[in-house]
This record gives C-alpha cells, sequence and structure tokens, in this order.
C-alpha cells in the first residue's frame, strides 16, 4: 500500500545506469547519456516518481579522481539531463573507496535514507535502478525494489540470483514501473 504522505522514487546509479561508464570518470567531455536515458526519465517523472540519483563514486577516496574532478563531472552531468527536461529531486554520491567501510557506499543503503529523510520519501514505496547488483542490494536493505541493467549475462544471472528484476536497457524498466505504479503518487499536501 503507497503511503500518500510521503512520494515513492525512482533512485538511480549513475555510471553504467545514466550516462557511459568511463571507470572513474574525470574528464566532464566524455560523460556521454546512455541512449534513451532522457526519455525513460521524462517517463518516471510523469509516474510522479521523485528521480534520485545515488552514485559510489571510489575514484575519489582511492585517489583517482580529484574532487574538483568528480564536481566537473557532475556539472556536466546535471547539465545534460537540464537540457533534456530533466530536474532530478536529488544527486547523492559516496566518495568513499570501499575499505572506508561508510555507510553510504552501495550495497550499504547510507545515500537511499539520507535522500529519503531530505525529500520525505517514501523507500518501501520506492524502486533503485543499477548497473550492478551492488545496487539492488541497496534497495533491498531498505524495502525498496531493486532492478538491474546490464547486457553482461553474468551480472543478469547473479542479479536474478539476488531476487533483482533484469532488463537490458533502461527504457525496458518503464513499463515495468508503470505496472507497479498505477497513478501519479501524492507530492505534497491535497486541497480539500
Amino acid at each position: 500500500m503507497l503511503d500518500s504522505r510521503k512520494r515513492a522514487a525512482v533512485f538511480l546509479d549513475r555510471d553504467g545506469t545514466l550516462i557511459k561508464d568511463a571507470n572513474y570518470p574525470s574528464n566532464p567531455a566524455e560523460v556521454t547519456p546512455v541512449p534513451g536515458a532522457a526519455e525513460a526519465l521524462r517517463q518516471f517523472q510523469a509516474m510522479g516518481l521523485a528521480l534520485v540519483v545515488v552514485s559510489n563514486q571510489s575514484g575519489v577516496g582511492r585517489g583517482f579522481v580529484t574532487e574538483a574532478q568528480a564536481a566537473a563531472v557532475d556539472t556536466k552531468f546535471r547539465e545534460i539531463f537540464r537540457r533534456a527536461g530533466i530536474a532530478f529531486d536529488g544527486v547523492y554520491y559516496c566518495p568513499h573507496s570501499p575499505e572506508a567501510g561508510c555507510d553510504c557506499r552501495k550495497p550499504q543503503p547510507g545515500l537511499l535514507r539520507r535522500a529519503a529523510e531530505d525529500l520525505d520519501l517514501s523507500l518501501a514505496d520506492s524502486f533503485l535502478i543499477g548497473d550492478k547488483v551492488e545496487d539492488g542490494q541497496a534497495a533491498q536493505a531498505v524495502g525498496a525494489s531493486g532492478m538491474l541493467v546490464t547486457l553482461d549475462s553474468e551480472r543478469a544471472r547473479a542479479g536474478l540470483a539476488s531476487g533483482l528484476a533484469v532488463f537490458e536497457r533502461l527504457a525496458d524498466t518503464v513499463a515495468a514501473l508503470g505496472r507497479r505504479v498505477k497513478a501519479p503518487l501524492a507530492t505534497g499536501p491535497t486541497s480539500p
């Protein structure tokens, strides 16, 4: 049952889901959207879902990418989607290395919990779409639905074994979410 007091979200991994994975992106000129990403995001917005990016950026913690480079890539990422008419409700990054033991690096659910608190979201009514099993595990940790987008057969098998819905393209997830979200969800107080 949807919690009408809180909004549902589609949490989205960034690299490999919304933009092509550049393996520790540091150059804004190389930020390229995944084909069909903007259209899928527009359709999620039309369903009344908040759009929230949750992304591990361990290149910062590992020393491969400076904070300034990461910020420049983020600025370019947001600009590309803003020009396509997409406004993200929130963008959250974990800059830590895997060895840091933080609670925000997926599969830990810290980023999702922080976003839910900041944006008054219902995690149980939300979805997370990513390209790695760890993305889906973060969703499962908070009672959200996890979806994996991958063409890699080994990753797809691991996703299915973890109880994730698996799709080849981000665009393929739109119909699946559309079946689960029957009408736009509450986005705030309603008038009498």
